[in-house]
């Protein structure tokens, strides 16, 4: 076992044991999921009152992610999305105490029924008994209107504070760093007013729910800032071989390392400023350096430049190269909703948790229903009228993308079966070019990387976040690719500022081409 397993597994040997608040930042790979469901199965256990733990998550999917790491989920474990959690714990039992509603409550999120005021909010509630949410821009901003309402209910009616206190010893929360300010502003209020302990785990690197008002900076305030967490990293990735690691790690800030594994490749080749892409591939199949019986993938960052390379690279090895295309709605307005819903229509897997998960995680089970209802007919029969009736239904407003509506550009790409394509990566081949942000969550034996495009054109300087997604792809080689570009004087700068001992070369092969 590797130093850095090592350091990773006694760490979490001593936060089993240990009674009291948490925060672990995890790195990609690391497991912090698998140890979350350990510790809740391990606290359970230590747990010999009434009270029970809970475990909160901000989708349907990472909610059944915890079940099955579970196995067996203990009698006083609670397992659910933030959403019914404050449903059934603090609004529906609660709600009518604080705000006396004329008629029974129904959660709506139709688009006529959003607001951009709390208090036009509490209105719809007292009056019309219709419980709905921000619209986009103010939930941009950070507002939660379901946690600032459960926020107002416990602050104010003390026996909902004193029934939550009671119930729950602990809540365990995954991904936090896609919460957002009232969700933050609620747990905190949980801590240290209630006195329920938390344990908090999440990676500020990767923070994907930003466009709806979730950020990396609260996760990051509580890590920088004195207050009552024990803090711990997990280090480790158990995806890649451990030199690999190490030079993700010695990049980071805050991470130090002592020594670099030799377990693992890392191959810097320097070409001349315009060699052609295809043709330093072929050069590296011919040295054996890439197998093309493994999953390889090759990151461009520039679809143009992939789509030539691919076909000019069809020449030279039959069959053997695809690429991971375009996605056809990324510059139109609601390209996120469109994605969902043609993912929805090419593939069986796709279902309609998926849907909303990618659009929004609070929704409720008669919504789900609804919503399902819709995509069914889609699948049967698409239209462009349909589609516009589950955009309302979802209160995404179509808008028009050049001489088109965005309806109409989804139902062009949904009647062409060969577009499944676009979206099935499962029927692509072992070698793939793609972007650096099409291989988030994806992982291949050896990752080519084009270095060119990790180079921010206008600062001239290396971006972190996607130089930190593309080499922690790779499970045992990288290969670099530079044209005679600054890369490898960004990476001794970085090495310089956080691990001062070693530089770029102390971990690559390097080679000219």
């Amino acid at each position: 076992m590797s130093d850095i397993a090592t350091r990773d597994e006694t760490i979490k040997k001593e936060l089993l044991e240990y009674q009291g608040n948490i925060l672990i930042l995890a790195n990609a790979g690391s497991g912090k999921t698998t140890f979350l469901a350990e510790k809740l199965k391990s606290d359970s256990k230590k747990l010999d009152n009434y009270q029970k733990l809970a475990a909160i998550t901000f989708t349907r999917n990472a909610t059944e992610e915890i079940k099955q790491k579970l196995v067996e989920i203990p009698e006083n474990v609670v397992v659910s999305t933030i959403d019914s959690f404050l449903d059934n714990e603090i609004i529906l039992p609660f709600l009518d105490q604080r705000y006396k509603v004329a008629t029974s409550l129904q959660f709506s999120f139709q688009q006529e029924y959003k607001f951009n005021n709390f208090d036009i909010g509490l209105s719809q509630i007292m009056q019309n008994g219709i419980f709905a949410t921000y619209d986009n821009p103010t939930a941009r901003q950070g507002k939660n209107f379901k946690c600032e309402v459960a926020l107002d209910i416990l602050k104010n009616i003390v026996s909902a504070s004193e029934y939550l206190k009671y119930k729950f010893n602990s809540l365990y929360i995954d991904e936090f760093q896609d919460c957002d300010q009232s969700m933050n502003d609620l747990f905190m209020y949980l801590k240290d007013e209630l006195g329920i302990r938390l344990f908090i785990v999440g990676d500020d690197k990767q923070s994907i729910y930003q466009w709806r008002g979730a950020s990396p900076r609260y996760i990051k305030n509580l890590w920088e800032n004195e207050n009552d967490l024990k803090k711990e990293r997990f280090i480790g990735n158990f995806r890649s071989l451990p030199k690999i690691v190490d030079f993700s790690l010695a990049l980071t800030p805050e991470v130090k390392i002592d020594s670099i594994n030799e377990t693992g490749s890392i191959l810097y080749i320097e070409t001349k400023q315009f060699a052609l892409k295809e043709d330093v591939i072929r050069s590296l199949v011919d040295n054996g350096d890439i197998n093309l019986d493994e999953k390889n993938y090759f990151l461009i960052g520039n679809n143009q430049h992939i789509e030539e390379t691919v076909t000019q690279l069809g020449g030279i090895f039959p069959n053997e190269f695809d690429y991971v295309r375009k996605n056809p709605f990324i510059e139109c307005t609601n390209g996120r909703f469109l994605q969902s819903l043609a993912q929805y229509y090419f593939l069986e897997s796709f279902s309609e948790y998926d849907v909303l998960n990618n659009l929004f995680p609070d929704y409720n089970d008669d919504f789900r229903k609804g919503l399902l209802k819709k995509l069914k007919i889609l699948r049967q029969n698409p239209e462009r009228l349909l589609i516009e009736d589950i955009a309302s239904y979802l209160g995404v407003p179509i808008t028009q993308f050049g001489d088109k509506l965005e309806s109409q550009i989804l139902l062009e790409v949904l009647i062409d079966v060969e577009n499944r394509i676009l979206f099935d990566t499962s029927s692509l081949k072992n070698n793939l070019l793609m972007t650096t942000h099409n291989s988030k969550g994806l992982a291949a034996d050896t990752v080519i990387i084009f270095v060119e495009y990790l180079i921010d054109r206008y600062k001239n300087t290396l971006k972190f976040e996607d130089h930190y997604v593309a080499i922690t792809r790779a499970k045992s080689k990288i290969i670099l690719i530079d044209n005679k570009t600054n890369y490898v004087s960004e990476i001794n700068r970085l090495l310089c500022n956080n691990n001062g001992n070693f530089s770029f070369d102390n971990f690559i092969e390097r080679r000219n081409l």
